[in-house]
């Protein structure tokens, strides 16, 4: 078991990848305007692939910027024994494509 500097258990890419589905609801970071910006997306799996789904114009759509990070972790009043992922990546315009978990509604 891998810790971090914090005390904090360190999760595998994999575990990370099979505790995401887990969640509904995740925090799009990127920038706008120079400035750090957060935004409550939907989201799901396509393979190794999160996919959020935006409006035209929207902030979120602003993601399609060369790089974005994904964030979730534990539901409102979880306390501290649960998990959180971040991951951090290129975003890309997507397709339709198909996604694995059930409770995304994008």
């Amino acid at each position: 078991m891998k810790l971090n500097s914090a005390g904090l258990q360190v999760l595998t890419h994999e575990e990370c990848m099979r505790l995401l589905p887990s969640r509904p609801i995740g925090r799009i970071v990127f920038t706008d305007r120079a400035l750090p910006a957060v935004q409550p997306v939907n989201f799901c799996l396509d393979d190794q692939d999160i996919v959020i789904r935006t409006a035209a114009g929207s902030n979120a759509q602003a993601a399609g910027q060369p790089c974005c990070a994904i964030h979730t972790g534990p539901a409102p009043g979880a306390g501290f024994a649960r998990w959180g992922a971040a991951f951090d990546s290129a975003a890309r315009p997507a397709s339709r494509r198909r996604c694995r978990s059930p409770r995304a509604t994008g």
